[in-house]
């Protein structure tokens, strides 16, 4: 059976391949369309593959030979409208967005995204059945022709069901058999970007974000018994809250060589505060009740190198090939080493 890689590659090879003929009669020196196709894989994990596929449409031309290529549509200031879709392959989401965003006269934009996620898998124990939306708007201000700064609002939810049907079938002491789990979360924060032109295509690219999360998850878990009897199956039952408050801080700097090459490095930080309240009842007296509360904060930060070069095949037709490393990673971080590609066609 091909593995989800293989089947990106081949796809995005037919799609590609089927616009050459029209790329190599056109003008590259603006688009207004742009169609995107890329996969990015971890080194250390093989089933941490991520593929992703978007179209943006430009309301106005958007110049290619101002700025180095992977940057013309981040600082082209145009109003435009996009639909993603991408899929992480270690837990089998799909992930659907449609996003837009509207520029004023005044240099004011407001910017709107809507997502949905749907997982189904059988190697995480939420992912059986689980669905995801969000909403969030943006608004900002083009500072100069190369430098934005907004602010951001999203809100989010989540419920996901699961349930082991060998423990339903045959019985195991004690083993999480169903299972709901639905989590609410809101975020805010602060985004800038500042691009310092340094000779004709050479520059340095700055970027700052901040985040402020805060999250509520609620899961209700019930667990059974190797001999089930005649009043019921689930002799215990684990209710659990989780509230998380999250500030996370990222800053980077890309130094381009030309309008192709560049290398960088980033640092994000994270500082988390948790109440956990875990209660646990059993069915029958078989275990007196029980109830915990219990509260974590800490932090930890990684630092990350990475380099991408930008490969100009024909007049519309591109492909960006990347390669990223991430230091002092733990469980929050997908993938400490991760090597991509992104083909683009323009037009």
């Amino acid at each position: 059976m091909e593995t989800l890689l293989e089947k990106s590659v081949k796809f995005t090879a037919v799609i590609l391949s089927s616009l050459l003929a029209f790329s190599a009669q056109a003008d590259n020196s603006s688009f207004q369309h742009e169609i995107s196709i890329a996969t990015q894989r971890s080194l250390l994990d093989t089933k941490e593959v991520f593929f992703v596929a978007n179209y943006h449409y430009y309301s106005n031309p958007v110049t290619t030979h101002t700025s180095p290529f992977a940057l013309n549509t981040a600082l082209s200031q145009s109003t435009n409208i996009g639909i993603d879709y991408s899929n992480l392959n270690a837990n089998n989401t799909d992930d659907y967005s449609l996003d837009g965003t509207y520029v004023f006269d005044s240099h004011v934009f407001i910017s709107a995204e809507y997502k949905r996620i749907n997982g189904d898998s059988d190697e995480w124990i939420y992912s059986n059945d689980e669905r995801e939306t969000s909403f969030g708007v943006q608004i900002g201000y083009y500072l100069s022709n190369s430098a934005e700064i907004s602010f951001f609002y999203r809100e989010g939810s989540l419920s996901a069901n699961y349930r082991d049907n060998e423990v339903l079938l045959n019985g195991f002491d004690d083993s999480l058999v169903t299972s709901q789990f639905d989590a609410e979360t809101v975020t805010y924060g602060i985004y800038f970007q500042n691009y310092i032109p340094l000779q004709s295509f050479g520059g340095i690219n700055l970027q700052f974000n901040w985040h402020n999360i805060q999250k509520n998850d609620n899961e209700l878990s019930k667990y059974g018994a190797s001999e089930p009897d005649k009043t019921g199956f689930f002799d215990r039952t684990n209710e659990l809250n989780i509230e998380e408050k999250t500030n996370y801080f990222t800053v980077s700097a890309d130094y381009y060589f030309n309008q192709s090459w560049s290398v960088g490095a980033n640092y994000q930080w994270w500082q988390r505060d948790t109440t956990t309240t875990d209660y646990n009842h059993y069915e029958n007296n078989r275990f007196e009740d029980d109830l915990d509360i219990r509260d974590y904060s800490g932090h930890f930060g990684v630092f990350g190198i990475n380099t991408a070069y930008w490969w100009q095949i024909s007049s519309n037709f591109s492909a960006e090939f990347s390669v990223s490393k991430l230091f002092n990673t733990d469980s929050y971080i997908i993938g400490g080493s991760l090597i991509g590609i992104n083909a683009k066609a323009r037009f």
